[in-house]
């Protein structure tokens, strides 16, 4: 599956995308920066399964995190900081879209 993520306004934002079922996708890449009036591709791929699963009904949820960036912040700005945010919002707000 690939998708887009796209950013109207005038600020940027951290994201990152969650699975409740991370051993089974991989999303690449799962966490970085939307700058303002752009947009992002995220690719979530499933892995093989060893056999397919009795039911085929897939409970599987996706969930994107997202954060007002720091002014000044560019899309290379993926560094360690960036994933203790995700632990602590430091008091910003984080919005969750599932």
């Amino acid at each position: 599956m690939d998708s887009s993520i796209l950013r109207f306004g005038i600020l940027a934002w951290f994201r990152k995308v969650k699975t409740t079922n991370p051993n089974k996708y991989y999303v690449r890449p799962n966490a970085g920066v939307v700058l303002p009036y752009s947009s992002c591709n995220v690719v979530v791929t499933m892995q093989a399964q060893k056999e397919a699963p009795p039911d085929i009904h897939c409970k599987d949820k996706f969930l994107l995190l997202s954060v007002v960036a720091s002014l000044g912040i560019s899309p290379k700005d993926t560094t360690p900081e960036l994933q203790g945010l995700w632990e602590s919002s430091g008091g910003m707000q984080i919005q969750i879209h599932k």
